[in-house]
């Protein structure tokens, strides 16, 4: 099932983005002309990833400073350890449903976030 959530203007390009999507809390943030989605919990001790610092492509935890890709979820140093990573993808075609499709894990049921495509003027 997909999600429309809304326009990719509500979005920052600038600091990491928290959304609640079906009882899924997803960090997203825009780096590299790319969007990023990961789970926004560090499952060190369960604090918010996105109240942390992004640098790179990797957000640093606020509570003890680990350090997670946005691109494969990866803890810097320690690859047993790893949050959930969400594909992204964005779509043009605001009558089709357009816009930032996020997929929220790799289950049966799929769940995904829509925002509409920024324009250079919001990037």
């Amino acid at each position: 099932m997909w999600m429309t959530v809304g326009p990719v203007s509500e979005l920052s390009t600038d600091s990491p983005n928290a959304r609640l999507v079906g009882g899924h809390s997803v960090l997203l943030s825009y780096r590299n002309s790319s969007w990023w989605a990961i789970a926004n919990i560090c499952p060190h001790r369960g604090e918010v990833l996105s109240d942390g610092l992004v640098q790179g492509d990797c957000v640093t935890c606020p509570g003890h400073f680990w350090r997670f890709s946005l691109t494969d979820g990866m803890k810097q140093g320690d690859e047993r350890v790893r949050v959930e990573t969400y594909p992204v993808r964005v779509v043009d075609d605001v009558a089709a449903g357009a816009g930032l499709v996020l997929l929220l894990g790799r289950h049966a049921v799929q769940r995904c976030l829509l925002y509409t495509s920024p324009s250079p003027r919001d990037l």
